[in-house]
């Protein structure tokens, strides 16, 4: 496992109870530490969707990450319908740090790096 990049964050939808939060890397750690790593098995891979945000004009990156069991499979494209059972808290924010919205009436799962080991490839604004 690679180890996470000090100061970065990464917002994570919970597949059980829908909350959508910020995590820091020390949390995201901590708790990969209480168990096996579920990447590491390959029998989990991280997907994101990208969503819109309260700034204006606002270019950084607005991306919600989730977790997903492919032998459950899944379904790549997420509708509203399935959004409203999802909820966002104070701390689901773009790195502009600006609150995190729903715009769309459908949005695109996509694989992605995790926010931790990946290369930085958005400056912050």
């Amino acid at each position: 496992m690679e180890i996470a990049r000090v100061g970065r964050h990464g917002v994570f939808v919970c597949n059980q109870c829908g909350l959508v939060s910020s995590y820091s890397d020390a949390e995201l750690q901590s708790e990969l530490f209480l168990g096996r790593d579920p990447f590491h098995s390959q029998g989990y891979n991280l997907y994101c969707i990208d969503l819109e945000c309260d700034g204006k004009n606002c270019q950084s990156p607005k991306i919600i990450h989730r977790c997903v069991d492919e032998k459950s499979g899944i379904d790549h494209i997420v509708y509203s319908k399935q959004l409203r059972d999802w909820r966002l808290d104070e701390t689901a924010k773009c790195l502009g740090d600006h609150a995190l919205r729903f715009g769309s009436e459908m949005y695109e799962m996509r694989p992605c790096f995790s926010p931790f080991s990946a290369p930085l490839i958005y400056p912050p604004t």
